[in-house]
């Protein structure tokens, strides 16, 4: 009987301790659908834009992610939707369990980015990716020499019609 309860104390201690090492520790998972085709996720985000990423930054965690947070300042090439300056700054949860997309220093990016407040984030779940992977994105929002530009209509997430000019590349001021 003795082994019985030593067996079950043991048990008990052991199972304790577990919960108490994972009870409190925040768990953070990403899952987020396949991103929209490029003219769809263009009319989705604030600021479309390519350009390099110069530097980088973590920052505390805020809302929407409580994780903490990338900073990623970009030397703009092209501003496909927005208006910015000749430096934007995107930012994104750090690690990809949050979603967080993993930009390295000196690497060029398609950045497709929400306003939340006054800051633009990013994550996996839109359709960021290398400049050198995001050729199709590319060839849809822009136009070949020659021909001109568009407009395109479709619905956002909550049905509603949205119209953009697709097919200019502006510059940064």
């Amino acid at each position: 009987m003795k082994l019985n309860i030593e067996w079950f104390q043991r048990r008990t201690v052991t199972l304790a301790c577990l919960f108490l090492l994972f009870a409190n520790c925040p768990v953070f998972a990403c899952s987020c659908a396949p991103p929209p085709p490029p003219l769809q996720e263009l009319l989705n985000a604030d600021f479309v834009f390519s350009g390099t990423v110069i530097e980088m930054q973590v920052l505390d965690g805020e809302l929407p992610w409580p994780a903490l947070i990338i900073a990623a300042t970009f030397r703009v090439d092209d501003l496909f939707k927005g208006q910015a300056g000749a430096e934007i700054t995107a930012h994104t949860p750090k690690g990809g369990d949050s979603c967080g997309f993993h930009f390295e220093i000196g690497e060029s990016y398609l950045v497709y980015a929400s306003r939340n407040e006054e800051k633009l984030f990013t994550s996996i779940c839109t359709r960021t990716r290398r400049l050198s992977e995001a050729g199709e994105d590319v060839q849809q929002l822009t136009v070949e020499a020659g021909t001109d530009s568009h407009w395109i209509t479709l619905r956002d997430r909550l049905g509603r019609s949205k119209i953009h000019l697709a097919g200019v590349r502006n510059k940064p001021v």
